[in-house]
């Protein structure tokens, strides 16, 4: 699969341009822009069953930062939860317990305006087990599933 067919399942999250694979971060990296303090700004996208993780990254002179993470629902690309951050050093397991921790409360929030109940611990292991393989399985194949579901969906 070549990148820019993954880019039917990111339009509307970033611009296409310049969006490339980096097998490194096993993620999708969009083209960074560079400020005039010499600070790098980019995207990192990851695929997992049913979203979209899209972290917005800062690389300064020493430190890589976290500075935003959205999760999107994937079909319809609809924004399910976002959190933004000051000073947050980037780690894989700072975005993996961040982006649990916001897909807990986006769940939360939903049942609680719908009074629909649900087993708190299924839905932490459906959660992690979602986020886990955003980091761990192969993002182009992740990408590629995704797209093929599209697809066929739109057919």
């Amino acid at each position: 699969m070549t990148t820019n067919n993954a880019m039917i399942s990111l339009s509307n999250i970033v611009s296409s341009t310049g969006v490339t694979y980096s097998a490194q971060a096993n993620a999708f990296l969009t083209q960074a822009y560079v400020s005039a303090a010499n600070n790098a700004y980019f995207n990192a996208i990851r695929f997992a069953e049913g979203i979209i993780i899209k972290e917005d990254v800062g690389q300064g002179h020493t430190h890589t930062f976290l500075n935003g993470l959205r999760i999107y629902h994937a079909a319809s690309r609809t924004l399910l939860a976002d959190r933004t951050y000051h000073c947050c050093f980037y780690s894989e397991h700072i975005v993996k317990e961040e982006s649990r921790q916001l897909l807990i409360e986006a769940l939360e929030k939903a049942v609680k305006n719908t009074g629909v109940s649900f087993n708190r611990g299924e839905a932490h292991q459906l959660i992690n087990k979602v986020i886990t393989e955003a980091f761990e399985k192969n993002q182009l194949k992740a990408a590629e599933q995704h797209s093929l579901k599209l697809l066929q969906k739109n057919q």
